[in-house]
Parts: structure tokens; sequence; C-alpha cells
């Protein structure tokens, strides 16, 4: 596996699910990322390994997570 890999199908499936149902901070973001390109692809909802990165620069290996209530509620 590569780090990219999701740890199983079921994560697979959950991130897609999450692109689809973004945060309003994270769709605020996802706005503000795409209006001003930074010259390297940024992807979102991201699994790695265990986890799903909110968004992800796989160039200079940067997770960037935003903080919120949906956050909190996951175990």
């Amino acid at each position: 596996k590569t780090p990219l890999s999701p740890s199983s199908p079921a994560q697979l499936v959950h991130a897609r699910a999450m692109r689809r149902a973004m945060t309003t901070p994270e769709r605020r973001l996802w706005s503000a990322l795409r209006a001003a390109p930074l010259g390297m692809k940024v992807r979102r909802q991201v699994p790695l390994g265990p986890f799903i990165a909110d968004f992800y620069v796989a160039a200079v290996q940067l997770v960037v997570e935003v903080d919120g209530a949906t956050h909190d509620d996951q175990a």
C-alpha cells in the first residue's frame, strides 16, 4: 500500500461521501484554494492510512484539517 491507500474499501466510500457533503468551513477553504491556485495539486477528503485528511498536498506532504464540531463527534 502507498501512504494514500485507504485502510478499507468502506473508508474509500466514506471519503467519497465526505467530498459531496463538505462542511461550510471546508467549502470556503476549497473555494479559496481553487480561486488562487498554489501551482500544486490539492486533494480533498483523502484517505491516509486509517485517517481521512480534509485537504492534502502531496508535492509537499502537507495535510490541512479544518477544525469544527463535526470533528468532535467522530471517535
